[in-house]
């Protein structure tokens, strides 16, 4: 399985995020010029602000995750201590999309296993 790209480069996620976080232009208005979901915009700030650029360059590889670490980010999640974002922020999550993907296998009944590329 291959990671998804970004249909939008790095120097434009950049010059989106300074001038959400300069108070030039608002988040809605970045999203539709870029066309994509607010979630989004909200996203990128959110890795600049923790990473810098670097937090917005496209991964180049799948990050791992301890069954633990999951186990305590979807029950911090569901039991109502923070929202989808506010959890991945705090775990150092990479997407909202991880973590619910996570939340459904919790919420299945199904082991949520450490994240690992290696086999047995």
């Amino acid at each position: 399985m291959s990671k998804r790209r970004s249909k939008h480069t790095l120097d434009e996620r950049i010059e989106a995020v300074l001038r959400v976080i300069e108070g030039r232009t608002s988040v809605s208005t970045i999203a539709k010029e870029y066309s994509v979901d607010r979630t989004t915009i909200n996203l990128w700030v959110s890795k600049y602000e923790a990473d810098g650029v670097d937090g917005l360059k496209e991964a180049r590889i799948w990050k791992k995750y301890s069954s633990e670490l999951k186990r305590e980010a979807v029950e911090f999640y569901l039991s109502g201590e923070g929202s989808l974002r506010m959890t991945c922020e705090k775990f150092n999550i990479s997407s909202n999309s991880v973590l619910r993907q996570w939340i459904n296998q919790y919420t299945s009944g199904k082991e949520i296993k450490s994240t690992s590329k290696e086999k047995p």
